[in-house]
């Protein structure tokens, strides 16, 4: 999901694969690998990159999902059992969730 997300946000900004990871620093073999789902939990750190780099929430990647899977894939990723979170991990994904909650409130009260 995050994948085509991710592919339509870069289509939409007029950007190739390889102008989007040059701009947002990270590498664009990634940038092909989550657009073709074969990284199904991108980490939040290059998501924010690409999100600031496209002027854009970061809660962008989660738009259009079905309800009920709105799970921020930071949480997936970084939930795996036996992982212990770092305290400035935690935050971020509270701040990530904010984020999101934020927007889904907005949409609602415009509706």
């Amino acid at each position: 999901m995050i994948g085509l997300r991710l592919r339509a946000l870069r289509e939409a900004a007029g950007l190739s694969r390889a102008e989007l990871a040059r701009g947002s620093g990270v590498d664009e073999q990634w940038v092909a690998k989550v657009e073709t789902n074969k990284i199904e939990s991108p980490g939040i750190d290059k998501l924010q990159a690409i999100a600031a780099y496209l002027r854009v929430d970061l809660a962008s990647f989660w738009e259009d999902v079905p309800e009920g899977s709105l799970v921020p894939l930071t949480v997936k990723f970084s939930l795996r059992p036996g992982r212990k979170l770092s305290q400035a991990k935690r935050l971020q994904i509270e701040r990530i969730l904010r984020e999101v909650a934020k927007g889904l409130i907005s949409e609602e009260s415009d509706a």
